[in-house]
């Protein structure tokens, strides 16, 4: 299995406001924070995810609620951008720091991800040779993206000048645009590839409730990831597609619902594997 990337391009921005702009009155900011901050604490806490039931499973868990965790905060403050806009600042910030909070464990990302395309290798374990294709060019899309989104966390905290960052960070959203495409493809190929299966299936009887709920759960992940591919594109230059055209209302409503879906399917898979 591919291990959980979580690049979805939600870097902290060098203008962002600082923590201290949060005012200690402010409920809602401070929950988002508490949760996030806990959510970090307690991830090498095997306790926990042994309680819940969630063990091989609890670093998916903790990747997608942080992640719905910085959308909806980011949510709440395009909503209220023009109501509110000293609200809309201060959720803005809140979803900043969870962003770079993301961004930051994003580093240690590339070591598993070697792992898994040195056993991936040329894919032959793949139905068909499209498959194949799409998997291995994934797996080189991705190996370069995370050195770029490091050169890119680097200049972000001005660790090391780097020329010309904004165009590093053009190039890492179009790695992130590409890795999102190619999975959208493999999680269609492999739907398709099913359905034909199923659809050669003369007894509808023969096929068994958990390999009908999988490949529903396959369109759960065609949602998802469009979802994703959508934000991915509108973090281009102006110009390109839809870049730089939804507001921050829509990329919230965008990324809180991928979270909330990404959420469902592992407690669903689990369910189905029990």
């Amino acid at each position: 299995m591919k291990p959980h990337t979580t690049h979805s391009g939600d870097r902290t921005t060098r203008s962002s406001t600082p923590l201290a702009a949060i005012e200690l009155d402010d409920c809602g900011i401070r929950c988002i924070l508490f949760i996030a901050d806990s959510i970090l604490s307690v991830c090498d806490n095997q306790a926990i995810p042994q309680i819940a039931g969630l063990t091989g499973d609890w670093g998916q868990v903790k990747a997608k609620v942080m992640k719905a965790l910085c959308y909806s905060a980011k949510l709440v403050a395009g909503y209220h951008a023009k109501r509110n806009p000293d609200l809309a600042k201060r959720y803005a910030t809140a979803s900043s720091r969870i962003s770079g909070a993301r961004a930051t464990l994003r580093l240690i990302d590339d070591i598993p991800m070697i792992q898994y395309a040195l056993e991936y290798g040329l894919g032959e374990n793949e139905p068909d040779r499209v498959m194949q294709v799409l998997g291995v060019t994934a797996n080189i899309v991705d190996l370069l993206y995370y050195p770029i989104e490091k050169v890119c966390w680097l200049a972000e905290h001005k660790i090391v000048d780097v020329k010309n960052a904004d165009n590093w960070d053009n190039v890492n959203s179009i790695f992130w645009v590409l890795s999102v495409y190619l999975n959208l493809m493999r999680t269609m190929r492999n739907f398709s590839l099913n359905q034909e299966k199923l659809n050669r299936t003369n007894n509808i009887n023969e096929l068994d409730v958990k390999t009908l709920s999988k490949h529903r759960l396959e369109m759960v992940s065609i949602v998802r990831i469009s979802l994703d591919f959508v934000h991915a594109v509108s973090t281009l230059p102006k110009g390109y597609l839809w870049g730089g055209k939804l507001s921050t209302l829509q990329v919230g409503a965008i990324g809180t619902l991928s979270a909330g879906l990404g959420i469902y399917q592992i407690f669903a898979k689990r369910r189905l594997n029990k």
